[in-house]
């Protein structure tokens, strides 16, 4: 596989984000994969939303859910939230509900950052 330049990308794909962990999210239309750096899908599963790798997880909307997802595009846990952030540090926010909260990479609330109100 050899990598395609930005602009190759860009006559394939509508908009794409930036790579880590060998990984991009590529838009087409209202739909967001996942993709190699020579532009070939790195599995058949389809996004409306999606935040790059981080961690080893990408937060990915399906629907009205974010769920996280590891490189075999499949739900790394059973958490399913309104809204999903990035990995960093061992950590990520989300938002349960009415609540924003911390979980690890388990999907585990972390106990001493209690949950917030809005």
């Amino acid at each position: 596989m050899e990598a395609k330049s930005t602009s190759e990308l860009f006559n394939i794909y509508d908009g794409i984000g930036r790579f880590s962990e060998g990984l991009t999210v590529a838009q087409k239309g209202n739909m967001r994969i996942f993709i190699y750096p020579d532009g070939t899908p790195a599995f058949e599963a389809v996004f409306s939303e999606a935040l790059p790798f981080s961690e080893g997880l990408a937060a990915v909307k399906t629907g009205e859910e974010w769920v996280y997802i590891g490189h075999n595009g499949k739900p790394a846990f059973e958490g399913r939230y309104a809204k999903a952030n990035s990995f960093s540090c061992g950590t990520a926010q989300v938002k349960d509900g009415k609540w924003f909260t911390i979980i690890d990479h388990y999907g585990k609330r972390v106990e001493n950052f209690p949950p917030q109100p809005l």
